[in-house]
């Protein structure tokens, strides 16, 4: 029995990350062959961007993927994705910098005496932190600095690094999903949509309430549960062994190079903060920010040359896999796009909303907007392809635009910490090497909650024709 147990359990064994996405792309150019092929017109609207003409669509020739299409999409998604793909590096390098000069470390034991039986208290700080940060700037992907320094903090706080992502993520997503100002989504649909932007705020910011709420009590029901059984975490071995590399359970003085080096980082943390706020920077800047911010607490902490560059390089190699990931997902709609099939699913997709009551119709946008957010893992890419198409369909059926808006948002925005065409999260749950189906099964109780909430939200906005 016990033989015949072990064998199931290798059959079921999750495959690596890569092998997994690859298979995805294979699954991927195998539906180009069967889905027929078909466009929208495209136009350039006053924004100056390219947003699809509705009832424009039409079929063309086919144009299925082959193998070698499949394998060369990696590329393609490698660089497609460059930009995240290498501020992952560098954020990886900056944090190996501030590990190696024992800065982490040192400042954890302030943290730890303030917040040791008020770890709760800061779980809600931080998390209604950037869930508020998110909703204005609509920086997801800020969630790359956050975990870095939120696991050594977990996990001296006897909590797990599932903890630190959860609170990280949840809060982001939370934020992004509801966006109060997002440039991304609500921006860039309301302008298509031809209405005031920033209409529908009170509204918004209800559900950034509700939602928050929601992601709050999760990650803290989580917590509770790791602080009373440590070893009941999936994470418990993994953790552990990122605590003796860390020596996060010896004494680690504060020197005042130390001290330095600390202000120093968090100058350019706040630098960076303020960035996004003022001028909507980006993946660039923040990968500007910690090149300066590594090379600041190197000297000072009193690195020499070498040793600074042998430490950053280090930390890129603890991010490889994480940030290979990101281009092996993109991989996925790069096929997608080549066979030209995305069109044709969005027209399909279109025809489930016309035929029911129109409160049933807000509710199904937004789950047809959750499934397209798996082919085009971008807000705003998301936005410049279904509103077009969405917003007329809206008016024929009798939805508010401003609640077709909402159901977009909803649907494109909770899903991106679970879809695996989202190479962000991949960077995300591998800094903390959790594997995606360990990921998908914590997330998933949540994203069912919000996606109930959601479908009560929405209803809500379209039987009292919110404006």
């Amino acid at each position: 029995m016990k033989e015949s147990n072990t064998k199931a359990k290798k059959r079921l064994r999750m495959p690596h990350v890569l092998a997994l996405l690859v298979i995805m792309i294979l699954i991927a150019t195998v539906a180009t062959w069967f889905i027929p092929a078909g466009q929208f017109d495209r136009e350039i609207n006053e924004a100056g961007r390219s947003v699809v003409v509705a009832g424009s669509y039409h079929t063309v020739e086919s144009n299925p993927a082959s193998l070698w299409d499949a394998f060369g999409s990696i590329i393609a998604g490698l660089i497609a994705s460059a930009q995240i793909v290498f501020t992952v590096f560098i954020i990886g390098g900056a944090f190996h910098v501030l590990q190696s000069a024992d800065i982490v470390q040192a400042f954890l034991g302030k943290i730890v005496r303030v917040f040791r039986k008020r770890d709760w208290l800061l779980i809600c700080l931080v998390m209604v932190l950037l869930s508020t940060m998110c909703t204005f700037i609509g920086l997801f992907e800020l969630s790359l600095v956050i975990i870095p320094i939120m696991i050594p903090v977990c996990l001296a706080l006897g909590l797990d690094s599932m903890t630190a992502v959860g609170l990280t993520l949840v809060s982001s997503v939370c934020g992004f999903a509801v966006g109060i100002t997002n440039p991304f989504t609500v921006v860039v649909a309301q302008g298509i949509g031809q209405m005031p932007l920033y209409s529908g705020t009170w509204f918004r910011a209800i559900c950034l309430v509700l939602f928050t709420a929601a992601g709050v009590i999760y990650v803290l029901r989580y917590s509770r549960k790791i602080k009373r059984a440590p070893q009941s975490s999936i994470m418990y071995d993994r953790d552990q062994a990122y605590i003796r590399t860390m020596g996060l359970n010896e004494e680690h003085p504060m020197t005042r190079r130390k001290m330095w080096a600390g202000i120093a980082f968090v100058v350019c943390f706040l630098v960076l903060v303020f960035g996004a706020l003022k001028w909507s920077w980006g993946l660039n800047e923040i990968a500007t920010i910690f090149v300066i911010a590594s090379i600041l607490v190197g000297f000072i902490s009193g690195m020499s040359v070498d040793s600074l560059c042998q430490s950053f390089i280090k930390g890129l190699e603890t991010f490889v896999l994480a940030a290979f990931a990101v281009g092996f997902a993109r991989g996925i709609t790069v096929v997608l796009e080549q066979g030209l099939i995305i069109d044709t699913i969005v027209n399909s997709l279109a025809t489930l909303i016309a035929n029911v009551p129109s409160q049933i119709s807000a509710v199904t946008m937004m789950f047809v907007q959750l499934f397209f957010n798996f082919l085009v893992p971008s807000g705003s890419g998301q936005a410049t392809i279904m509103m077009p198409i969405m917003l007329p369909l809206s008016d024929l059926v009798g939805i508010t635009r401003q609640t077709a808006i909402i159901a977009f948002q909803f649907g494109d925005g909770f899903s991106n910490i679970l879809w695996p065409t989202m190479g962000a999260l991949w960077a995300c749950i591998g800094a903390a090497k959790i594997k995606f189906n360990e990921w998908v099964r914590w997330l998933l109780p949540l994203i069912v909650i919000w996606y109930a909430m959601g479908a009560v939200v929405v209803f809500v906005a379209q039987s009292i024709s919110l404006a």
